[in-house]
């Protein structure tokens, strides 16, 4: 017995689809305006316990590291934010008009 992927109840994945988009975008964007901010507020702190435990000779490669987390951390969050948002409005009929390729009908 094989099971179908199509999408139950008519052109709901192509709505949830659009949802995830819109989803993921927006966390780009949150992400390139909340990295810079939050690896400068805290990247003295991360370097200096570097420091402190590990020794000297680490900043740089600190330094990259912390970015890295910095961007994924704010990227996954606002992902995860901006996904069960839109998906509680979709969920109460709010977004249900939102498509890829159509935009709003």
């Amino acid at each position: 017995m094989t099971q179908s992927n199509a999408p139950q109840g008519g052109n709901r994945g192509g709505e949830s689809q659009g949802v995830r988009v819109l989803a993921t975008v927006g966390s780009g964007v949150t992400a390139f305006f909340g990295t810079g901010p939050l690896q400068g507020s805290t990247i003295a702190f991360v370097q200096a316990f570097a420091r402190d435990h590990y020794g000297y000779g680490f900043d740089d490669i600190v330094n990259v590291a912390w970015w890295g987390v910095c961007a994924v951390g704010v990227y996954g969050a606002a992902r995860m934010v901006s996904g069960v948002i839109l998906r509680i409005l979709e969920g109460r009929g709010l977004l249900s008009g939102f498509r890829i390729g159509g935009g709003f009908r």
